[in-house]
């Protein structure tokens, strides 16, 4: 069993928790703005390579247009190989207020065995941008460009889904957006199914969408890092193993997140032992007296 990691924050871990599914991010809503950007060199490779072949156009801008476009409908699920890291705690975690989650990599990969297109991968961290390697179609230059990253991120030890946009997606609405209240009509919902009073929605379905809704939802995809509206990729309690609660986490909230969801189990994970009364498989990170690190304690 190979375990990775994903720190979120209080919000964050609490929708997961709830209703366990995870964001997967467009191509525009990534925090590095170098990701996923050819260099003029690799362009002026792949125009070189591929003019005229099979479909593809004779017109050089025509053909960055199509490589670069086919890596808009994709995103990104991103995970850890770092357990416990202290920077990953503070950045992702909000500054440990928030809980890592350590998954079973094995469960997860079943979740996405039906995308052909897929990518899951480590990202490797380089000084150069360039693809070089040999190019013999686009896809491969394309998954150089999901999974490369500088140096000075290397600290995350990213592990990553890439995953093409599809209707089995559930989305939530930031409702501090006009933009992504305007998504919610055109994707057919009413602002009226939300009541409660957090700034994101609840996650919903899109299985009543279907194929000629489509160019609806890649739309608002395309625009969400404008408008906030964000996407999930079900990943299910099957996945997960062990729950770390922050050092500086709200370990009253959590616990009576985890009595609620005890109350009805699921197959997969029970939060809470019916015959002990103890909480199963959390944990909670606390300063060790005299090191720079986390100490893990039984919940």
């Amino acid at each position: 069993m190979k375990f990775i990691y994903k720190y979120m924050s209080e919000v964050a871990a609490i929708s997961f928790l709830k209703d366990p599914w995870i964001r997967v991010t467009p191509k525009a809503a990534l925090n590095d703005p170098f990701e996923c950007r050819p260099t003029q060199l690799t362009k002026e490779r792949i125009v070189k390579k591929f003019k005229g072949q099979k479909s593809l156009s004779t017109q050089p801008n025509l053909i960055i247009h199509n490589f670069e476009g086919v890596m808009d409908y994709f995103g990104i699920v991103s995970l850890s190989k770092s357990f416990n890291d202290l920077l990953m705690w503070s950045h992702y975690a909000d500054s440990h207020k928030g809980l890592m989650l350590e998954f079973d990599l094995d469960e997860i990969k079943k979740l996405t065995i039906l995308y052909d297109d897929k990518i899951e991968d480590n990202v490797q961290y380089t000084h150069s941008r360039a693809f070089e390697g040999v190019g013999n179609s686009l896809n491969e230059i394309r998954r150089h460009y999901f999974l490369s990253k500088s140096p000075p991120w290397g600290y995350e030890n990213e592990y990553r889904l890439v995953l093409p946009i599809n209707l089995n997606m559930k989305v939530a609405f930031d409702q501090e957006s006009k933009e992504s209240l305007h998504d919610m009509k055109v994707l057919g919902f009413s602002a009226e199914l939300s009541r409660n009073k957090s700034r994101f929605t609840e996650k919903y379905s899109l299985t009543h969408l279907n194929e000629s809704d489509f160019d609806k939802l890649c739309d608002v995809w395309l625009n969400s890092s404008q408008s906030n509206t964000q996407f999930y990729q079900y990943i299910g309690y099957k996945a997960l193993n062990r729950i770390y609660l922050g050092a500086n986490s709200n370990i009253d909230l959590f616990k009576m997140l985890f009595d609620e969801l005890s109350e009805t189990p699921d197959p997969y994970r029970t939060f809470k032992s019916i015959i002990t009364d103890e909480y199963n498989g959390i944990y909670h990170m606390k300063l060790d007296p005299d090191k720079y690190e986390l100490i893990e304690q039984q919940l």
